[in-house]
């Protein structure tokens, strides 16, 4: 007796860890911490209750103003009405991830356009570097025929 008690104990509590298990699986899934699952809950709970007393209050309606065919109705009315509410919503996290997939293209095409600055200042300063570098051996080559110049034009002198 004693050991069947475990056993079953010991089956639960498997059971219980799978469903956990699951339930982090699909909360992942989804993209949702526990507490913003807990809070949908609730918020789900309470709409459920709330409907409930709607179609509990049309139902009363129904049967007062003679027969179900219009509670009947009007409970067709509320599901549509429901479809479209929850269409709404789908649509609005679709619109949500648009909008951050937008924000994240146009930062990383703020990072790109950075990056192509930055490489075009690293560019102007080479080409500055080189254009110095270059006129200072101009420069020096200019002043060694000059003085070669010089030179000739000495011992040309000295040989008159």
């Amino acid at each position: 007796m004693e050991d069947k008690r475990k056993r079953e104990e010991k089956r639960m509590r498997r059971r219980r860890s799978k469903r956990r298990r699951k339930k982090k699986r699909e909360r992942k899934e989804r993209g949702k911490s526990k507490e913003d699952e807990k809070e949908e809950e609730r918020r789900r709970g309470r709409r459920e209750e709330k409907g409930k007393r709607e179609r509990e209050d049309k139902e009363r309606k129904g049967d007062e103003r003679g027969g179900e065919r219009r509670g009947r109705r009007e409970g067709r009315e509320t599901r549509e009405s429901k479809a479209e509410e929850r269409k709404s919503t789908t649509e609005r996290e679709r619109e949500k991830e648009e909008e951050k997939e937008r924000r994240k293209r146009a930062k990383e095409e703020e990072e790109r356009e950075e990056k192509e600055r930055e490489r075009e200042t690293e560019r102007r300063r080479r080409r500055k570097k080189d254009e110095e570098r270059r006129g200072k051996r101009e420069r020096k080559r200019e002043e060694r025929k000059r003085r070669r110049e010089e030179k000739k034009r000495r011992e040309k002198d000295e040989k008159r």
